[in-house]
């Protein structure tokens, strides 16, 4: 139940830079790390790869978290309560795994 909200957050985020990028440096909203605070071109270019990226990588990750997701529910309604924790773990590990990607390949599109 982790990895589905979370994928569909992160999939309406992407629309919303792509369409609604932050334009000037800040510490507060955007995607933020030491290459893309560099410069405005870094900048710009970063919050544009965010939004493509992420919209692109989260996309294909809610539908396949679908099948965690009534996985978890059918562990809920069976009361198996290790398996749900098992699931919740690996849904979190897959999370923090696509997060890293992301970050990844947008610092390496960077100057």
């Amino acid at each position: 139940m982790v990895l589905f909200p979370s994928s569909i957050f992160l999939f309406i985020l992407g629309k919303l830079f792509i369409q609604y990028p932050p334009e000037k440096i800040n510490n507060y909203w955007g995607f933020r790390s030491k290459k893309s605070m560099k410069n405005d071109e870094n900048w710009k270019k970063a919050q544009k790869e965010f939004g493509i990226q992420s919209k692109k990588i989260f996309m294909y990750t809610s539908l396949f978290s679908l099948t965690f997701l009534l996985m978890d529910i059918l562990l809920i309604i069976y009361g198996n309560d290790i398996g749900l924790i098992l699931s919740l773990i690996t849904q979190s590990v897959v999370l923090v795994l696509l997060l890293l990607l992301l970050y990844l390949n947008i610092n390496k599109k960077l100057n």
